[in-house]
């Protein structure tokens, strides 16, 4: 029961830490009188509400206070930074560092030493050094400010009470967890803690531990919990009992390992799901084929646990004698000669353009850690600023989907009465109304060139409904231009290829087909899905197509009830285009970087339960949630000039919304 008991602390200390000081780090170096930034990780103790971050000199057992910079909430998972004005000191060296505290806490946390020069860019060496206890020397210096005036005396640093001596807080076992070793083991019939030696943090490292007891120390405890201690009763453990604990711990470690690895490979086993064929494979192993009470679900789930088991061993799951003698045959689907010459001209657009999306991709990750902060904050407090200017009445029957034009200035809204419209953004104004469909009305798509430099009266859009039609339409006729044959089913979701010449459509048959737009032919029909296709998407460079079925494979908790659209932002600025020059013979100012790295970089959702909500796209985390006039969102779109977001609604209307400050 203690092993169970200590095994959940450790699981909530690793879950749970406190701030981990992050910049500056050994090599900053700030100029007096610019800008001096600080990073940390957030707290998720909930302890370090009141952070004081104070500017430290002097080596490391005689630390001299200067002044307190900060005093900030290290919970704030939002905002882990601070920003000021650098102070004057003297002399201009790699001596400083920063001291994290709290009032709340006896846990001090530091940067290394890094350079404060001179307004110019001037430092000098540190003069003086020594030698830690792990023998590393540490080159260090006492400095001081310029304006004495300046300085202020040092915050107050929490300290433990007697009572909070007897249990031992989350930092401090975690610590003594990632110490060299440790275990449990049983003296005079007595569970025991071995430490050979506690750590504590110094301002060498953000995570340096320097060692402040040369022996070990044995912490006597209960098996339910840990009994009150004085440190004047602490044991020496010997060198027997020290290794005892550190092999202890490696077989434990190595029996964790072993298990993640087992359910590693169980996850890649592929199993028959007819019963008869486990119980033959089970037949084959030498093993029951069926226990007491057991089901067909949990019969498989044994065959897997079994199969993964044998290690690299693993045969293959799905080779269960069936006693026949037929021959394996290779399936294959003969194309067409215009599927070939399609893939061709494919291949051309898509190889130059992945090329430079690679490259981009290269470019952002040289972008620094401060920078892509300070772009995350501008652009989500943008974001969080979102607001409704404008709801209009689209259709007679709900909005199933809302898509905004290429150049940001057009809405194009499908209705389940079967009718395309578009209209003009801002004013919410009528421009065009198409009808051909018969049915509800699922897909609706823009030609990437539509609204910029493609002729009204060719193919600018395409839709798709539930009498199983494609329909391409011109912006100056309210008839389609061509109605595509095929789909035996619904319609879910069409697309334009990035070229403009291929349109991807996906059906409640569980088919996804491409079409060529010049023609009006079916190039490829692609089955595969066990269930409806219902959406599909084309990559920016063209090289790939996504589909996805109604068959769930990984989910992020989002709405309370269905989630009906799904859209990511990206932009149209030339800076995210993949035509042009090549990334690296661009410098860029710090509004092109933002420009560029902002396209993808958050996504909007809609669901059933009348909300709109905006997410970041790199660790998921809410930004906004809009209220829709109706219990029910339909679709949801977002601009790519950033301004606009819009959804369409179940009550048959589309809403509007923009940041505040709009003046349209």
């Amino acid at each position: 029961m203690f092993a169970s008991a200590l095994a959940a602390l450790l699981l909530a200390s690793l879950v749970r830490s406190e701030p981990v000081p992050l910049e500056p780090s050994g090599t900053s170096v700030f100029n007096e009188g610019g800008n001096c930034t600080i990073l940390w990780t957030p707290d998720t103790t909930g302890v370090w509400t009141t952070m004081n971050i104070e500017l430290m000199t002097g080596d490391n057992f005689n630390q001299v206070h200067l002044k307190t910079v900060a005093t900030v909430d290290g919970t704030d998972a939002t905002n882990p930074s601070f920003s000021y004005p650098c102070l004057s000191v003297t002399p201009n060296a790699r001596i400083y560092f920063y001291k994290f505290s709290s009032p709340a806490t006896s846990d001090i946390l530091f940067t290394t030493r890094f350079t404060i020069a001179d307004a110019s860019g001037n430092s000098v060496s540190a003069t003086q050094s020594q030698t830690a206890t792990n023998g590393d020397v540490v080159a260090y210096g006492t400095g001081a400010l310029e304006d004495p005036s300046q300085g202020d005396e040092p915050p107050v640093v929490g300290t433990a009470s007697a009572s909070a001596m007897s249990t031992l807080r989350r930092p401090f076992l975690l610590r003594v967890l990632l110490s060299a070793y440790w275990s449990i083991y049983t003296l005079d019939r007595t569970p025991h803690i071995v430490i050979p030696a506690l750590p504590r943090k110094s301002p060498r490292s953000p995570i340096n531990l320097l060692p402040i007891f040369e022996v070990g120390l044995k912490l006597p405890l209960s098996s339910r919990y840990i009994e009150p201690m004085n440190f004047e009763d602490i044991q020496e453990a010997t060198g027997y009992e020290q290794g005892l604990a550190a092999e202890i711990a490696r077989r434990e470690t190595q029996a964790l390992l072993d298990e993640l690895e087992r359910k590693k490979r169980a996850r890649a086993i592929a199993v028959p799901t007819d019963d008869g064929r486990v119980k033959k494979r089970l037949r084959e192993l030498g093993e029951p084929i069926t226990l007491f009470g057991e089901r067909a679900a949990d019969r498989r789930a044994r065959l897997i646990h079994l199969l993964s088991q044998k290690g690299d061993d693993v045969p293959d799951a799905m080779d269960v004698d069936e006693g026949s003698d037929e021959e394996e045959e290779e399936f294959y689907t003969p194309g067409s000669l215009d599927l070939l010459e399609a893939r061709r001209r494919i291949a051309e657009y898509s190889v130059p353009r992945a090329r430079a999306r690679v490259s981009k991709q290269r470019e952002e990750t040289k972008i620094p850690l401060t920078k892509i902060i300070e772009m995350r904050r501008n652009l989500f407090g943008e974001l969080k600023k979102m607001q409704n200017i404008g709801s209009e009445v689209g259709d007679e029957r709900a909005i199933s989907l809302v898509r905004f034009s290429p150049n940001s200035q057009m809405l194009a809204t499908g209705s389940w009465s079967g009718t395309v419209k578009v209209w003009n953004i801002p004013k919410c104004t009528l421009s065009s109304t198409h009808q051909g469909h018969s049915d509800k009305v699922g897909g609706v798509a823009w030609h990437p060139s539509a609204t910029i430099s493609l002729s009204p009266s060719a193919a600018n859009l395409v839709s798709g409904a539930a009498e199983g039609n494609v329909h391409l339409w011109s912006l100056d006729s309210e008839v389609p231009l061509s109605v595509l044959l095929g789909h035996k089913a619904r319609v879910a979701r069409v697309c334009f290829h990035p070229s403009g010449k291929y349109v991807v459509s996906a059906s409640f048959d569980g088919t996804w087909r491409l079409w060529d737009v010049e023609t009006s032919a079916e190039l490829l029909l692609q089955s595969g899905h066990s269930k409806e296709v219902f959406a599909v998407a084309c990559q920016i460079d063209g090289s790939l197509v996504a589909s996805g079925a109604l068959k769930p494979i990984v989910t992020i908790p989002a709405h309370r009830s269905n989630v009906s659209d799904l859209r990511f932002f990206h932009s149209s600025s030339p800076l995210c285009s993949l035509e042009g020059p090549d990334v690296g013979e661009q410098v860029l100012t710090e509004d092109q970087v933002y420009e560029r790295y902002r396209s993808g970089l958050y996504l909007a959702s809609a669901g059933y339960d009348g909300l709109v909500k905006i997410w970041s796209a790199d660790d998921w985390q809410l930004v906004k949630a809009l209220t829709a006039d109706s219990e029910k969102v339909m679709s949801v779109d977002l601009s790519s000039d950033g301004k606009y977001l819009a959804s369409g609604s179940f009550s048959r209307s589309y809403q509007l919304f923009t940041t505040e400050g709009y003046s349209g």
